[in-house]
């Protein structure tokens, strides 16, 4: 079933890269490699072009490579839920999806294929979402939306956002004027044109720029409530990977006083039949190189170690990574029962 995310596009910047080349350093020539060789090419599948996700697909191709013997390529599809069905085919032995979509597939929720041989190899960057509304509408949190016009998606994966944004302010839809659409884009076709008063997408996308434009005195994006009680009642009402960041004023358009916004991550998923080796060298090599992708587009530049394990995330760990983690000592032991509990969810 598709799902279509352009929401969360940002200017298209990375391009398909699909490079060989045999750097002096290839990590996949490390010490101990297993004695079978490692495939010529990989795939890596992601939304179409122009999205964040196709974006991190391209980055992480080149960096595959340029650092390792393996030739990258990048596999665009039209749904999310397309990204992990390859995955499950054989097509690609990696996807580029966001902890919603991975978990919402690997418990077979909101109308997406139960594939719970989905695995995890790296979390990246954070994909920050919330309600925006006119600068001048006097809106300025969650909880002001109370009796006012709510863009309200028929699309699965844009109605869990609707639910969180409103769990998180301890409303319902009983307590809102909803205005029904169809995704995404036409819900800020309904802000815009003013039949909403605030609509969902994500900080940093085009369209956000574009209604700040168009509309006078410009957008603000309202604040959640960061409280651990007002998280939780989001992550309860929808899925347990949400988590709040307080962001600076100025930091994206639409950010004009210091905002707490809710997010996800950005996950690196595979299967767990794809081969030790190759986790284990594509893990190394963005261990190793990841400052390569922070020229590639803005997104990337919060693409660090620091953020690639943690007990936040929703499906366990491909072994070969956990592996490698665990030689680097990026995972702690607060992993394992994480690890051991995502597994047995898994039926393993």
């Amino acid at each position: 079933m598709n799902r279509n995310w352009w929401w969360m596009s940002l200017p298209a910047l990375v391009v398909l890269w699909a490079v060989q080349a045999q750097p002096a350093q290839m990590v996949a020539q490390r010490a101990g490699a297993p004695a079978q060789p490692l495939p010529r090419e990989v795939t890596i599948t992601a939304l179409r072009p122009g999205t964040t996700f196709y974006a991190v697909a391209g980055g992480i191709a080149k960096v595959v490579s340029e650092r390792t013997s393996m030739r990258a390529s990048v596999l665009p599809v039209a749904g999310t839920a397309d990204v992990l069905t390859a995955l499950q085919r054989g097509d690609a032995e990696f996807g580029i999806c966001s902890s919603q979509t991975c978990w919402q597939t690997f418990k077979g929720l909101e109308g997406f294929p139960r594939i719970a041989d989905i695995r995890l190899v790296q979390i990246g960057i954070p994909l920050r979402v919330g309600w925006v509304a006119r600068k001048d509408s006097g809106l300025k949190n969650f909880a002001d939306v109370r009796g006012k016009q709510v863009a309200r998606h028929r699309v699965s994966s844009f109605a869990v956002y609707d639910r969180a944004f409103l769990a998180n302010a301890g409303l319902t839809w009983n307590e809102v004027k909803p205005v029904d659409v169809t995704d995404i884009t036409a819900g800020m076709s309904a802000f815009r044109e003013g039949r909403a008063d605030v609509a969902e997408h994500s900080l940093g996308s085009a369209h956000i720029a574009e209604a700040n434009a168009m509309i006078p005195g410009g957008v603000r994006w309202l604040s959640a409530d960061p409280s651990p009680e007002a998280v939780d009642r989001a992550r309860r009402a929808t899925f347990p990977g949400f988590y709040a960041q307080l962001l600076k004023a100025g930091s994206f358009v639409g950010v004009a006083d210091e905002t707490h916004v809710l997010a996800v991550d950005v996950y690196v998923a595979t299967h767990k039949k794809v081969r030790d080796e190759v986790i284990r060298t594509v893990v190394e090599a963005l261990l190793a190189n990841h400052g390569d992708l922070a020229p590639l587009h803005p997104a990337l530049k919060e693409w660090v170690p620091e953020r690639f394990v943690s007990p936040t995330a929703t499906v366990p760990f491909h072994p070969a990574a956990v592996a490698a983690y665990k030689e680097r000592g990026s995972w702690k032991a607060e992993m394992d029962p994480v690890q051991q509990r995502l597994l047995k969810e898994a039926g393993e």
